[in-house]
């Protein structure tokens, strides 16, 4: 698993929420937003490539996107 640093991870929200998409795969990985109106903030799940399980998340707060 490759380790992103965090704006890498907010590109991809941005892109995602730019095209309205919940789901979204890029090379191999495959990622799924959600967002949580209680935190103010969106979680991106992901899951690599080959993999059939979540990987990790990562959370960013609506007003770093």
């Amino acid at each position: 698993m490759t380790v992103r640093n965090r704006d890498f991870y907010k590109g991809i929200i941005k892109k995602m929420l730019t095209e309205r998409l919940t789901k979204y795969e890029e090379d191999g990985y495959k990622y799924s937003l959600q967002y949580n109106s209680c935190t103010n903030s969106y979680c991106l799940y992901y899951t690599c490539p080959g993999e059939k399980h979540w990987d990790g998340c990562a959370a960013v707060e609506a007003s770093e996107v």
